[in-house]
């Protein structure tokens, strides 16, 4: 019987899920150690849209920075995983702030 591939997908799957969590928090610090009107404009600015732009313009923005960021789009790195919390991170201030779940 083979163990070893098994136990080290679930020992690997379980670091990844601790090593995001901890990217989130460190970015929730960050982002919400300023006052809430200035980590929403950062909100809009890392999308690339202004904070009077539809919520279809926000979506498609999100969208268009999900391909560009996304992990398995950029080999997996340690940047572009940071990148992608971040804009996860940005997107759900951005949903709050409008009282609105796209």
């Amino acid at each position: 019987m083979v163990v070893g591939p098994p136990i080290g997908a679930l020992v690997g799957g379980v670091s990844a899920i601790i090593l995001t969590q901890m990217i989130i928090d460190a970015l929730k610090t960050k982002i919400f150690n300023g006052r809430k009107n200035i980590a929403v404009a950062r909100a809009y600015s890392y999308l690339g849209i202004n904070s009077g732009a539809s919520d279809e313009e926000v979506l498609a923005a999100y969208h268009s920075c999900c391909l560009r960021y996304h992990p398995d789009r950029n080999e997996g790195s340690r940047e572009s995983h940071e990148a992608f919390c971040k804009l996860q991170t940005y997107f759900d201030l951005i949903r709050c702030s409008r009282d609105k779940v796209f």
